[in-house]
């Protein structure tokens, strides 16, 4: 919609989704959980008009990823939900892709190349096969 009296355009869309948005308004690890609302910066993710890597170590991107839009002048705006909101509750698949692994405590265990692994009590311990020592 462009406005005579205004040096910006501005565009309305529908989004129609057809499964879960990948937004997370709260993360805890490798579990997110979303809430009602579509903000505008995952939209501008979703739409393309900035990036981000595929992987994160948790760092907060934003500034640096929506630089660009900022440059050009452009700003997404939040969506409005005109249903009735769904809410997600799920966890990542955050197991290790690995052939051997055990559940321990609060941690997945993994087996490097080569080693094998001994459990005393409830604790495992990655040893040398042929040395039966653990690694300092």
């Amino acid at each position: 919609m462009a406005n005579r009296d205004s040096p910006y355009t501005i565009y309305r869309c529908e989004l129609t989704l057809w499964e879960h948005t990948f937004f997370a308004s709260r993360e805890i690890s490798a579990f997110y959980q979303t809430e009602p609302l579509i903000g505008n910066y995952a939209l501008a993710y979703a739409l393309g008009l900035c990036h981000a890597p595929y992987s994160s170590n948790a760092t907060v991107r934003y500034k640096q990823d929506l630089a660009p839009l900022n440059e050009q002048g452009i700003y997404v705006t939040p969506a409005t939900i005109l249903d009735e909101p769904k809410f997600a509750l799920t966890q990542f698949n955050a197991q290790s892709d690995t052939y051997w692994y055990a559940f321990a405590q609060n941690a997945i265990v993994t087996r490097p190349d080569n080693k094998q692994v001994k459990k005393d009590a409830q604790n495992w311990y990655i040893v040398d096969p042929v040395t039966d020592e653990e690694p300092r």
